[in-house]
């Protein structure tokens, strides 16, 4: 089904590229600049978040072997936001978009921004199952913002 969307979406993108890529932002420079710095920074991070959790975890494997447990990782970049790979995509079409100017990238970003919203809920479900100590996600997730790294804080209620 996955595999279904995405060639329907890139034969969709193919077909009607020149509709897709029309509308651009003209954007300075030095806009340019920041956004190669955003991209590269993106990568790096999403890079050390890879080689952190190690391929036993990145492949899911823990989801399917049962009775398997899993140490949390909260440090290193796991420490800056609690989704380093997801934000990292975040990040890295948010510089994609400065570099380009297209706002097909910038729509792009916004899906994949709620989407990563979405599948990063129902992974820490799953996740906080495969813990051995499920209060600690708890007391990681009030401490760790999921996907930017920094919080809105609402205001104490009086």
């Amino acid at each position: 089904m996955m595999l279904g969307t995405f060639a329907a979406l890139t034969v969709a993108l193919v077909v009607w590229r020149a509709r897709v890529y029309a509308y651009v932002v003209a954007l300075p420079g030095w806009v340019h600049a920041i956004g190669w710095l955003v991209i590269a920074a993106a990568m790096l991070f999403g890079f050390v978040a890879d080689r952190q959790i190690g391929f036993h975890v990145r492949s899911f494997a823990p989801f399917f072997t049962p009775g398997e447990r899993i140490q949390l990782q909260t440090g290193g970049v796991y420490g800056v936001v609690r989704h380093p790979i997801y934000a990292s995509g975040i990040w890295c079409q948010i510089g994609i978009f400065l570099v380009t100017g297209y706002l097909a990238v910038a729509v792009a970003c916004a899906v994949l921004g709620l989407g990563a919203l979405w599948f990063t809920r129902q992974e820490e479900r799953r996740l906080v199952e495969l813990l051995d100590d499920p209060a600690a996600y708890e007391r990681y997730r009030q401490e760790v913002p999921a996907l930017l790294p920094f919080r809105w804080r609402r205001p104490p209620a009086r």
